[in-house]
């Protein structure tokens, strides 16, 4: 199978172009989300809640075989660092499946009230928001994501979490 490396071409679900901004290919998957292949890694997850494109996602439990995931909301009774699975990659209404970002871009964000290389948190205020601001220590700190482009609809964050554990997330095991 060859490609036309400089053909241009915008995928959708099912297709595979080469990508010569990004040097790999564009997968185009379900909702109009595209996977670039090798350079991300995307959950398929089943909405809980709505959850729009940007947000912070955590695991809330499983419906069959499927991950359940909702907007991360630290402030949930028994909330675990543990739960944190990402950020969204589309807009995925709820009960729909859809795609989180576990490391990578996400595309098509409003990302003008940071600077290019601002280091974005888990807002431990606003359920499923991003922060410049650390977190205030006893708070989660989850660290997700790097701001690649600033624009007011087409910024990009790189995803790629940390977690901060607390003293009392640590053992001897």
């Amino acid at each position: 199978v060859g490609f036309n490396a400089s053909a241009g071409a915008t995928v959708g679900q099912g297709q595979i172009a080469w990508n010569a901004t990004d040097r790999t290919f564009d997968m185009g998957l379900v909702g109009g989300s595209v996977l670039q292949v090798g350079q991300e890694t995307h959950m398929l997850i089943k909405a809980n809640n709505n959850i729009t494109n940007g947000q912070t996602v955590m695991f809330v439990g499983v419906s069959g075989n499927n991950i359940l995931a909702d907007v991360c909301n630290t402030a949930s009774p028994g909330f675990s660092t543990s739960y944190f699975i990402g950020v969204a990659t589309q807009t995925i209404a709820r009960n729909d499946f859809g795609y989180i970002t576990t490391y990578g871009l996400v595309h098509g964000l409003n990302t003008n009230s940071y600077s290019a290389g601002d280091i974005l948190w888990v807002d431990n205020t606003t359920p499923g928001a991003l922060t410049t601001t650390h977190p205030a220590i006893g708070t989660p700190h989850i660290q997700v994501a790097a701001v690649t482009k600033t624009s007011a609809g087409d910024g990009h964050i790189m995803v790629r979490p940390t977690i901060w554990p607390a003293l009392d997330d640590l053992s001897n095991f």
